[in-house]
């Protein structure tokens, strides 16, 4: 939702980071693990681009790759951002 992205700043990933990915409802996982999951390089990882909340620190979204069950549209949802991450 629109609303989470308002203290949103892009960083790279950082050692104890934890995500909750959309489709987990909720529960944590470390941003190393979902990189496993997801098959990226470890030359990759260091510099992937993230989006975080900068006052909870909360992971909203792996870039290309996933945004986190709490910014999910929902039918309370009242406005969406679309953001695109392209690997060029």
């Amino acid at each position: 939702a629109a609303d989470r992205l308002t203290n949103a700043v892009l960083t790279a990933p950082r050692p104890g980071l934890k995500f909750a990915p959309l489709g987990l409802a909720g529960q944590l996982k470390s941003v190393g693990d979902f990189f496993t999951d997801h098959k990226v390089t470890p030359a990759l990882r260091r510099g992937w681009p993230l989006l975080i909340d900068r006052v909870s620190h909360d992971v909203l979204w792996i870039c290309g790759l996933a945004i986190a069950h709490a910014v999910r549209i929902t039918a309370q949802t009242e406005q969406v951002v679309e953001l695109v991450w392209r690997r060029d």
